[in-house]
């Protein structure tokens, strides 16, 4: 193999693109996780799976618009999900 050819395959090989999630697919990803562990509707979901990844108050956002979250907790009519845990999911 030509040797410029070799440095060129290397440096690909360690430079090897990935690719960013973006804001709008880390919120569906928790959303998803959010109505499956928790039953809540898709618009309360993706609310709070948005406040989530844009970094916002939630307990204080959740007292203004009565999102279901007690002591830490998201309760929902199927199950809970602790905020710690879904923040460890970001």
């Amino acid at each position: 193999m030509d040797p410029i050819a070799s440095r060129v395959a290397r440096r690909f090989v360690a430079l090897k693109y990935e690719p960013k999630e973006s804001k709008q697919s880390k919120v569906d990803r928790l959303m998803r996780v959010l109505r499956e562990e928790t039953g809540l509707s898709r618009g309360v979901a993706t609310d709070l799976a948005d406040a989530f990844v844009r970094g916002r108050d939630v307990p204080g956002l959740a007292l203004q618009k009565g999102w279901p979250i007690e002591d830490g907790t998201i309760v929902g009519p199927q199950g809970t999900l602790d905020l710690s845990r879904l923040k460890s999911m970001l």
